[in-house]
């Protein structure tokens, strides 16, 4: 699976909300609901077609219409791309993705509080 620009990855997110399947139309509804500077069909088209080029998503014909899916349910999908980033970007490094993380974001004491708690699972259910 091939890297996903911005608009991408906010396609991709409608269309992983709605495993049933989504048309253009509804994902140029979706996006054109949250924009001051509308986009065009074609433009959307042009995005819904090189994320089936890079594998993202497939589609099938009913009748008239075009229903497009996700190949890869989100959660999978989403560590296959965090696996490439900590491979290529971070050495193959879990410390140095995490510790990257913590130092160009603002978290919270709740979420640090939840990330220490999650860790605590895993190394339970590791031993």
């Amino acid at each position: 699976m091939q890297d996903l620009s911005p608009s991408q990855f906010e396609i991709m997110n409608f269309i992983w909300e709605s495993p049933e399947g989504v048309t253009i139309p509804d994902v140029l509804a979706h996006i054109n609901s949250n924009r001051k500077d509308k986009l065009k069909r074609s433009t959307v088209q042009v995005q819904m077609n090189r994320l089936e080029d890079k594998g993202w998503i497939s589609h099938r014909k009913i009748g008239n219409t075009y229903l497009f899916k996700s190949v890869e349910k989100r959660s999978k999908a989403l560590a296959k791309v965090t696996q490439d980033m900590k491979s290529r970007v971070f050495g193959g490094s879990i410390k140095e993705l995490v510790k990257c993380l913590f130092d160009h974001s603002s978290n919270t004491e709740s979420e640090i509080t939840e990330v220490e708690n999650l860790l605590k699972e895993y190394k339970k259910g590791r031993s």
